[in-house]
Formats: C-alpha cells, structure tokens, sequence
C-alpha cells in the first residue's frame, strides 16, 4: 500500500494492538459489524497496510467504496493515552464520514485516492496529513484536499495524555495501483523537520515535532466532550453507550437512563442496548423493572445466555438467591461459559453453599485456564475463609492473565494487610500508581485503603490532590467527606458531603455519610433522615442499615434498630459488626438467649476478635453467671488488652465481687487512655469511697460532674465524700445543688444519699454510724428498702450483734422478693455465730444453690464457705474439710475461709494448722475480716505461740 519514493517494498506488518482487540468480547462484535476495517500497529520502520485478499468490499448505488484503518501506536501507547476504546474506533469513523461528504461527492466519475493521516495530541490538538489524488491528473484537487482539512480541524478534541495516531483511507472507483503507488507515506515530512534519535514509534515522534510532553496528571472527563462528539456524529451508538457510561460515572444514573431509552427507540433488539438499559435500571435501584425487561427480553429470545445471566444477577440482588440459581443454570444449559460458572459460583456463595461455589469456580478454570474472573472469585472466597495465603496464589494467576486491575490490587492489599504485612499492601498500590497515575479510581482506592488502616491524614491529603485535579469527581468529595468523619471534622465532612450528592443524583454512601456526621453533632433526626434516603436510593446498601440500626439503638428504638441489623444481615449472613450490633439491642430489650446466640456466632467466625467475648461476657453478667462472664471478659482483654469497654464490664464484675483492687487496675487502665471516660471515672470514685479514700474520690467525683453537671448521683456521691473528710458545709452544698436539679425526687435523693453514706460507713468500719443511718431510713419510710435492712445487718453482724442481725436478714427473706445469695449467706452463718448450726446449714445450703444457678464462683466460696462453718459446728469434719477444699479452689484469698477453718481445728486441737489458719486469716484482705474477729484471730495466734513456747521452755 505504503511504498517510499525509491520503491523499495515494505516490510510485513505486526498485529499485536489488532491481535489485543480481537481477545476484547466488544472489539470482537466491532469488527464483526465493520469487516472493512482493518487495524496495523507497529514500529515506525514497520507500518504497512496489505490489503487482505478477503477483505470485503462495500457498495453504495453503483459506486464501488473501500475503507482501510490504520492506527499507528502499539497497545501499550493506546493505554498511555487514556482514551476510551470506543473513541478510538469513533474517530476513524468520524474521518471516514467527512471523506465521503467532502471528497465523494465531487467525485465526477473519476476514480479517487483520499488518505488522512490524523494526530490527536495532549492538549486537545489535531493535526492531519491530508492527501487526495484522482486518476485522471487534469483534475485538481488541491481546493478539495484544503476543504477536508478545514473540516477535520473542526472535529471535537478529547483530552488526552499520550498521542493519538491513525490513518483513514479511502477510495472511491477502483484506484489503479499507479495512483496507490503516489500516496505519500504518513506525516513523511516529519523526518525533515526535525532530527529524531532514537524515536521508534509514530507516537513519540509527534510528541517531538510538535514538541508537546505526555500528560502525568489527572485527565478530566467532561460529559461537554461526549455531546460534541455525537453532535458531529448523530448516528453512532458507540458515542451514545460512551456518553452513557459518562453520565454512570458521575452518578447521574437519571440521564443515563434517558439516553438508553432513545436508544432502545432506535435499536429495540440490539442485544447490547438492551442489556446495558437493564443494568441501568439495576444500578438506578429499579430492580424489578429491569428483571421484567429482562423476561421480556427471553420471551423473544429464549436462547439468548446473557439475558439469562443478567436476570439471576437481578434476582440475587433483590435477594432472590434460588431462583437466581434457576436462572444460572438456564444460562448453563445453552452455553457452558466460564463466567456463567462463576456467577453460579457466587449465588452459591450467597446461599452459603461454600463448598459448591468453590466448585463452580474450580469447573470455570477448568474450562478456560486463563479465566481471570475465576481466579479473583476464588480469591475472594480463600480471604473471607481466611485462606489468605491461597488468595493471593490466586490473584497472581489473575494478574498473570490480565495483569494488574483495581479489584486485583484492593484484594492483594487487603490479603497482605490481613497477614499484617502493612508495607507490602502499600507497595501494592505504589507500584500500580507508578504504572497508572492517572487513574483516578486506583488513587480513590489507595486513599480508601490508608483510611482503613488508620492514616486518615495521608488518605485526606490523597483525596485533596485528586480534588484539586477536577472538582466535579463527586465520589472523591464522598471518600473525603467519610475521611473528615473519622477525624471528627463533622461540619467539613458535611460540606463535603453536601458537595458529592450535589455532583452525583444517585449517592446512598453520601447521604449515609451526611448523616453519621450531623448525629455525631447531636443533630440526630436530621441523621437519621439523610439515611432514609441513603436506603430509599438504596434499600440494599447493607452498611447505611448498619448505620441507621446504630443510631436507633442510641435512640433506645432497639426494636427498629434489630429490623436494620436483620436487614443488613441477610445480605451478609456472616457479618460481624451486625452481629455484634444486634447482639447489644437484643440485650436492651433483656432477650439474653437471642443476645448469646449473636455472640457465638460472631466467636465462631472471629474467634480471635475481643467483641464476642466482650458480648457473651456482658451477657453472663447481666444473667449473673458470673464465673462465665469473667472467663470471657478475661479472655476479650488477653485478646485486645486496650477493649476499653471489656475492661469498664470487667470492673463492674470485680466489684460485684468485691475485688476493688483489681477493678480499680481495669479503671485505672481505662483512665490513662480516656481521661474523660465518665463512666470509669464514677466507678473508681465509689472504690475510693469505699476504700476510705475521700479525697481521691472527691477528684474523680470532680471531674465527672464537670463532664456532667446536671447529674444529682454525682454531687450526691461528692457530699458523702466532702462529709466523711470533715466538710460539712460543702456537703450540704452539693446535696441542695442535687436536690434543685431534681426538685421531684428530693426524697429519693435523700434516701438515696443516707443509704450510701451508711454503706460507705460499713465498707470502712464505721459500723455504729452506718446502724444509726439505716435505722433512720427504715423508721422514716413504709415500706424500707431491702438495702437499709442489708447494711444494717451486715453492721450488727460485724459489730458481733447478732440476734438483731439476723432479724434484719430474717426480714429481707420473709418479706421482700429482693433476698439475695448473700442474704440466705449471711442469715445461716449468723445462725452458726449462735450455734445453731443445723438451720444455718438450710439457710446457707439453699444460697449455694442460688450461686450454682447464677454461675457465681466467688459467691458459691463464700457460700460454701458457710457450710463448711456449720458442718465443722456440727462435728462432721470430714465434709467441713470437702466444703473448706471446695471454697479454697474458688478463691484461695478468703480470709473468712481461714478463720473458719481455724476455729474448726481449734475444736480439734490441732493448733499447729489452727495457727496456719489463723495467720492466713490476718494477712488476707479480700474481703478483710471484721475488727472482733481480728482480734479473736489475733487472740487465737497469741495464745498458741505462748503455749509453743511453753512447750519448748
């Protein structure tokens, strides 16, 4: 075709970027509806177009036409470029029209030779080497060939980052040889505007001669392009399906749809118009619509897989999932295809069928080796198993097939941060963004990807260069809006926000973020509006449930809150966060079975995540199996030492438990990391209470009513504290401050203040006061509280009082429904203090069988503790020694444990384990034995050491 002026034959052509087309399932069909089409790409020393003796040729009335493409960049330079494949094959297209217009109708029966050379550089500039010969030489065409050029140059322009260059030839009659014999080789004069070392391609030698640089910023994408292009081509669908796929791409899913229903006007059964407008209406959330367009679609073409293939995709998005199945495995029946495996391979996998998705996919590599969908699908299988070693096997056989791709990476990232390979995952993404760094959706995903790993910072400063790039990506101003979010900028991240739904029409995770953010302001309803409409755009969009569930269960609206956490869940069945979530609502409403099931799951699936455990603990806890709720407490902290909450539930355990030393460490813990922990800082303010520490929790009670000060509990717990350290003034200070913010409950917060100052007199041996201070409640009220009668009882008994302590344990039992564990405890052992150890033994007997209930390990020592106490009163030592060996196992630190067995072995003179006992009695402190006893114990050691001493003098 293309011969020098010396004549010399050109070389062979070299197919690679046709050969790269013809593996493209759309360039494929492309060349199917234009045969005359012909592509060749190679070196500039190389280029030929040969005829090929098959091509065919096209007739219009009696006029004989032929048309030839030649682009003239490798596939490499086609993807420097940044150009959509489908203008890449417009453009020609566009060329050869104006050829037809400006040169065919001039023809005048004479044969003509028209080629167009055509070069689109970055900054939107053309330039064409135009040649037009006609057989018969007397014919000028010099005017035509100026004409052309002044219509090419009017041709829309598309940014571009790397050279575009092509050829158009056409011909009109049938061109002799010696007429193709005088076309000049392409931009021939080049070679002698400029000296080109070492340039190989036609690409880099217009960058060159034009002396332009190859763009490395962000190109913009403008839909004004799109709509100029279709302007000068009305008729070209691949414009119309790429002005579509624009307007997807900035999320005006409205438009989009618009211009496939012209569309489906002009072509109603072109199959690829139809079944793009149905994956239209699926991503404008018109599910159902577009699963009737498909069934109307298969009853005119029953045959047609693809149909077939769309609608089970329908079906399992409207969750659907069997008969998805069905549909799958209709498309099965009509062509065994590897991708219709894998998408069988995925509904599957959502029915939760994991062994016959993987499968699926096995069957789709073993019809086609290189199917790179089969090999991500697996992959995706092999991370949410925690195969993550497989999965990567995997996504290096997919990258093996078709190289790098943004789900490829995003997969690898994840798969390597999950084996805690942080540096890695990055460089994933540092070498794609050195291959690609235009590409604005892999810098969205590495900005994403630092986000979730804690480098909020880094992923703003991403999102900020890809804004400043173009201010129209709406989905970067909604990546950026969920990244001020998290760093708690909550009116930046509204703005931003505000900025992605004003760019996007269909924007669910901008209406998701919009909300998070004006709730975290304390604007909740407004919140939960926006996610409304986050789930009215779209009902399936799992996280925005999530979400919503969250700020309903603030809302105390559990009910509503467990309907979006089951909604959420039945599109992700295994989701933990769900799961956990659900789990605490199910909790508020006291459905504790329910609760505990939610928390297996999540244990099951995340065996090494603290969550579960903190969950079932709290469970256990508020059930009153105490043993279990430590043992999963215990084991969320060895799991994630810095689960605040765990600890926080830990400590109330503790306490409970009456181990204020170690609750105080998870307070303490919790503190150093969240000083303002309200919660932490009133639970160690009652330990220092209870401690004898005043002023300690004078500060902590500080600091919680400055965090709160219209809570009364606070300033009544501070007057307690101001009043044990001998300020009175201050103290009735706080008590009238509390008594004005809640002028309803005075007497409450009275009863309230007198009952807590009694038990903190107990806890620090002020026994006579705390009497004085129960008695008074108890005479002023018609119905006394439980508490009143508890403190008092516990006083009289520790004072050694003990025929009024039992009555006021006798009157707990008797005649309130709140008698306790300790209660039936406390009433057998103040039986056995006055030696009478047959009833104490029921009494005692039937609270271990409340601590076996409730799970309680450190209730059941001191229960069975007490049995020891009675059966060693009533001569049986050897089942008082089984009950003391019990109770020592269960909490060897008992000092009550000591002394009982003491006085057991000084019944039995055996005063060398009696002395043991009793100095183990003394030097334990958890709880501390009362004074009488200490001095009893102390009595006891005295005595035996004098009488050794006797023995040995």
């Amino acid at each position: 075709m293309w011969r020098s002026r010396k004549g010399h034959e050109p070389t062979a052509p070299q197919l690679s970027l046709l050969e790269y087309f013809t593996r493209v399932p759309t360039y494929q069909k492309l060349f199917a509806a234009f045969p005359a089409i012909t592509v060749t790409a190679g070196p500039v020393r190389d280029i030929s177009l040969i005829p090929d003796p098959g091509e065919d040729l096209r007739f219009l009335s009696n006029l004989q036409q032929r048309t030839s493409v030649s682009y003239l960049m490798t596939a490499e330079e086609v993807s420097r470029s940044g150009i959509p494949h489908s203008l890449l094959f417009s453009y020609p297209e566009i060329v050869s029209d104006l050829i037809q217009r400006e040169v065919g109708d001039v023809r005048d029966n004479q044969a003509i030779l028209s080629q167009v050379a055509a070069v689109l550089l970055p900054g939107r500039t053309w330039q064409f080497d135009v040649q037009v010969l006609a057989s018969n030489a007397r014919q000028r065409t010099d005017s035509v060939a100026q004409k052309l050029r002044r219509k090419l140059e009017q041709i829309p322009t598309w940014p571009v980052a790397y050279p575009i260059v092509f050829v158009v030839r056409r011909s009109f009659g049938r061109a002799s040889r010696n007429l193709q014999d005088l076309v000049i080789h392409p931009f021939e004069d080049w070679s002698r505007r400029v000296v080109l070392p070492d340039v190989t391609s036609f690409c880099e030698m217009a960058l060159k001669v034009y002396e332009v640089e190859e763009v490395k910023d962000l190109i913009e994408f403008r839909l004004e392009d799109c709509q100029a292009l279709i302007e000068c081509s009305p008729k070209s669908v691949k414009l119309k399906l790429l002005h579509a796929n624009g307007l997807q791409i900035l999320g005006r899913v409205q438009e989009e749809l618009e211009v496939y229903d012209r569309l489906i006007e002009e072509y109603p059964d072109d199959g690829t118009v139809v079944h793009k407008r149905i994956m239209c209406l699926s991503n404008a959330g018109q599910l159902e619509r577009a699963a009737s367009e498909c069934q109307r679609r298969l009853e005119r073409h029953p045959e047609d897989a693809d149909a077939f293939v769309l609608l089970a995709n329908l079906q399992l998005d409207m969750n659907h999932a069997e008969e998805s199945l069905k549909q799958i495995n209709s498309a099965l029946a009509i062509q065994k295809s590897a991708h219709f495996w894998c998408v069988r391979a995925n509904i599957l996998s959502t029915l939760g069928r994991t062994s016959e998705a993987l499968s699926s996919v096995n069957v789709a590599l073993m019809s086609d080796f290189d199917c790179s969908q089969a090999y991500l699908l697996r992959a995706k299988f092999h991370l949410q198993a925690g195969r993550t070693e497989q999965a990567l096997k995997d996504l290096n056989d997919y990258e093996r097939c078709v190289g790098l791709s943004l789900d490829s990476i995003q997969m690898k990232a994840e798969a390597l941060a999950q084996l805690k390979r942080i540096g890695e995952a990055e460089q994933v993404f540092r070498s794609a963004l050195d291959y690609a760094p235009e590409n604005v959706i892999l810098r969205m995903q590495w900005a994403e990807f630092l986000g979730q790993n804690g480098k909020l910072e880094s992923a703003r400063q991403e999102c900020d260069q890809i804004l400043n790039s173009s201010d129209r990506f709406g989905a970067a101003f909604s990546l950026r809006a969920a990244v001020l979010l998290e760093l708690g900028h909550f009116e930046e991240s509204i703005h931003d926000a505000d900025k992605a739904i004003e760019l996007m029409e269909n924007s669910p995770k901008s209406y998701m973020i919009r909300g998070l953010a004006k709730a975290s302001l304390g604007r909740v309803d407004e919140g939960l509006d926006d996610l409304d409409t986050c789930l009215t755009q779209d009902p399936r969009y799992s996280i925005g449930r999530l979400h919503r569930g969250r700020l309903r269960a603030g809302r105390d609206e559990c009910e509503s809150a467990i309907d979006d956490f089951t909604d959420a869940l039945e599109t992700a069945p295994d989701w933990v966060e769900a799961l956990l979530e659900r789990g605490y609502a199910l909790l508020k409403l006291e459905e504790h079975e329910r609760a505990r099931e939610d928390f297996d799951r999540v244990i099951e699936l995340a065996p090494e995540r603290a969550d579960g455990y903190t969950g079932r603990g709290i469970t256990y806890l508020i059930e009153g199996k105490k043993a279990a709720a430590a043992s999963d407490l215990d084991q969320a902290i060895e799991l994630d030492p810095s689960n605040l909450n765990c600890r926080l539930n830990r400590a109330k355990l503790l306490l409970e438990l009456t181990e204020m030393d170690l609750a105080k460490e998870d307070l303490n813990e919790i503190l150093a990391a969240e000083p303002e922990n309200g919660a932490a800082l009133w639970q160690r303010a009652y330990i220092n209470l209870y401690q004898g520490q005043f002023a300690e929790a004078q500060q902590d009670f500080d600091r919680v009513i400055e965090l709160n000060p219209n809570l009364s509990q606070s300033l009544i717990g501070r007057s307690v504290a101001f009043e044990f350290a001998g300020d009175v003034e201050r103290a009735e200070a706080d008590r009238e401050e509390a008594r004005r913010l809640e002028p309803f409950s005075t007497d409450q917060l009275n009863t309230d203040q007198i009952l807590l100052t009694a038990s903190v007199a107990a806890m620090n041996e002020q026994f006579e006061k705390a009497i004085e201070l129960a008695t008074k409640v108890i005479e002023e009220h018609a119905d006394p509280p439980a508490e009143a009668y508890r403190t008092r009882g516990h006083s009289r008994w520790y004072i050694e009082n003990f025929v009024d302590a039992l009555d006021d344990y006798a009157h707990i039992i008797e005649n309130t429904d709140d008698a306790t564990r300790h209660d039936y405890s406390a009433y057998g052992q103040i039986l056995c203090e006055l030696g009478e150890y047959q009833d104490g033994l029921v009494s005692v007997e039937h609270s271990i069988e409340i601590a076996r209930e409730e799970d309680d390990r450190v209730g059941l020592a001191y229960s069975v503790n007490g049995q020891g106490r009675a059966l060693a009163g009533m001569g049986l030592y050897d089942q008082a020694e089984c009950s003391f060996a019990e109770s020592y196992s269960l909490k060897p630190d008992n000092p009550w444990l000591h002394f009982y067995r003491g006085l057991m072995y000084v019944e039995r003179d055996d005063t060398k384990k009696a002395f043991a006992c009793f100095e183990q009695a003394l030097s334990a402190n958890s709880p501390k034995l009362p004074p009488a006893k200490r001095r009893r114990a102390l009595g006891y050691v005295e005595t035996i050491r004098k009488k050794r001493v006797e023995e040995l003098s």
